[in-house]
């Protein structure tokens, strides 16, 4: 059947003269072999450029795929560096943040220490001050004591700074012109034994 209709392709395209006789060594028939190879040819080489204008469409196509894919990416990586931007900002912040808290901590201890420091030594001035003296002198007793205390001193018997202590009182008392009231010694009872 193909055999037939490439035959009536032949005539339509030679008209009455076509003949399929090859033996008879027609020129003319040599020509329109060569014409119909050289058309076939041409067909083969038609559909090849047809395959390659398709294969380049396509091609375009994925080219144009891929470009839209990357134009994607590029938004994602842009936005993702934005965020990363961000957040080393709240980094920064929440580090300085940070610093600022642990200064206030510390500074809050020292200050911590630092009061229970003056309570614990006014705490021990009271203590060490005997009851008879008033107030003024109290703080006056008290004052030098913080600056005794910071000096190095050699060491002195309890019985010495006892003593020293008490003269100390009763000059502090003598300037101020107060006189000290007498306490008076309780003697111990006596207690029956039974």
């Amino acid at each position: 059947m193909a055999r037939k209709l490439k035959s009536l392709d032949k005539r339509q395209l030679f008209g009455e003269r076509y003949r399929d006789d090859v033996e008879a060594g027609d020129p003319q028939l040599e020509q329109r072999q060569q014409l119909l190879s050289g058309t076939d040819r041409l067909e083969r080489s038609s559909n090849r450029i047809r395959e390659s204008q398709r294969i380049a469409l396509e091609t375009e196509d994925i080219g144009r795929n891929v470009l839209g894919d990357l134009g994607r990416q590029r938004e994602t990586i842009e936005n993702t560096r934005g965020r990363l931007l961000e957040s080393e900002g709240y980094t920064d912040r929440s580090i300085k943040t940070l610093r600022g808290m642990a200064r206030r901590m510390a500074t809050n201890k020292i200050i911590t220490i630092a009061i229970i420091t003056v309570l614990v030594l006014l705490i021990i001035a009271v203590i060490r001050i005997p009851p008879e003296t008033d107030l003024g002198i109290r703080c006056s007793l008290l004052a030098e004591d913080t600056a005794y205390a910071h000096k190095p001193q050699a060491f002195i018997p309890a019985e010495d700074s006892n003593k020293r202590r008490s003269d100390q009182i009763n000059q502090a008392i003598q300037q101020l012109g107060v006189t000290r009231p007498k306490m008076a010694v309780k003697k111990p009872r006596a207690t029956a034994l039974r």
